[in-house]
């Protein structure tokens, strides 16, 4: 193998290298940072519920009302008793689906439904030291995954362009670079050579 050729390769494949760490962090930073916004959405969503419910002093948990307002598609929002009845509503059918938990704390994450991403989270309700409930909220993340696949496919088709250009570049560079150093090689055969004759 020529000096050029392990030059270029070396070259090539130190760029995809860089390349696919580069994507696979853009790619994950991308889905925390969207993520973390959806997140934020429902909680601003289940406070606004929390507020309405304490201005009622805990009471009217089950006004169709309280939900309505702030419901939109691709959502689940609802109201779990203590013992896990629920009492209040609104949302997406199969968002619905979801099992009702009554939990004390405060959680969100990230599930899969039938194959989609969901943004799940439980906010408790507290009267006075007690738990009697929880509000649920979920929204499903397919706008959020469909933009990720253009950044996918954006991301390829961008490296694959750059290992292209870095080959062509990569080849240019070398014949430059190794071409002068060709010619003293040739010289100093010419010259090894006259000097026995």
């Amino acid at each position: 193998m020529t000096l050029r050729s392990r030059f270029t390769l070396f070259t090539v494949f130190w760029l995809i290298f860089i390349l696919i760490l580069y994507n696979i962090f853009v790619y994950f930073f991308v889905i925390r940072v969207t993520t973390r916004g959806e997140l934020a959405l429902m909680t601003n969503k289940t406070d606004l519920v929390l507020d309405s419910i304490r201005q009622k002093n805990m009471r009217g948990l089950d006004d169709p009302k309280l939900l309505i307002d702030l419901y939109n598609a691709n959502e689940m929002m609802r109201i779990v008793t203590a013992d896990g009845l629920v009492v209040n509503q609104i949302g997406d059918r199969e968002l619905l689906t979801l099992p009702a938990t009554a939990t004390p704390s405060m959680m969100s994450e990230t599930r899969q439904l039938n194959g989609q991403r969901i943004i799940y989270l439980t906010v408790p309700l507290f009267e006075q030291s007690r738990f009697i409930g929880t509000i649920e909220a979920a929204r499903r993340l397919t706008v959020l995954d469909s933009y990720l696949q253009i950044l996918v496919g954006a991301l390829s088709v961008t490296s694959i362009g750059a290992v292209v250009f870095a080959i062509f570049g990569t080849l240019w560079f070398t014949s430059r670079l190794t071409g002068p150093i060709g010619q003293m090689v040739q010289t100093m055969r010419e010259i090894d050579r006259s000097g026995k004759l």
